[in-house]
């Protein structure tokens, strides 16, 4: 039986509170964040947020991908703490690539175009994708 050319290595669970999971993927070395879809203290979010950030250093990989298809509305309290706090942060420990697989949400898809807009001013690039094969394809090409 051939073996594939290319098999995709599980994530490894690192952490996990109520508004999702962080987990690493080896062999793409990528930070993978899982968000779920119960609304959650900003204290709960952003702890996933910088537990994604302390993987990210200790790894020293530049690459995230974003599962955000349960994504609930976030705050704009939120929306100001990760634009003004947690990516200056990120930018600094590495993190040059993002893929996000669109929130199911409405609002919610609104709100993060809005918020990758708004990363323009740092050294990032992030693609939205209805699709998370096609997201995950697009952070492995990134070098």
């Amino acid at each position: 039986m051939p073996v594939p050319a290319f098999v995709a290595s599980e994530p490894s669970f690192q952490f996990g509170n109520a508004a999702g999971s962080v987990s690493l993927v080896p062999q793409e070395a990528y930070v993978r964040l899982n968000w779920t879809s119960q609304p959650s203290s900003a204290a709960i979010w952003r702890q996933l947020l910088e537990q994604a950030l302390v993987q990210l250093e200790q790894k020293s990989w530049h690459k995230l991908l974003g599962d955000q298809r349960s994504l609930p509305v976030f705050s704009t309290e939120n929306q100001a703490w990760i634009l003004l706090d947690w990516f200056p942060r990120a930018v600094r420990s590495g993190l040059r690539y993002g893929a996000i697989v669109s929130p199911q949400n409405v609002m919610v898809r609104l709100e993060m175009a809005a918020l990758i807009r708004e990363l323009n001013t740092y050294p990032l690039t992030y693609q939205l994708f209805s699709d998370e094969a096609a997201a995950i394809s697009w952070l492995a090409e990134q070098v």
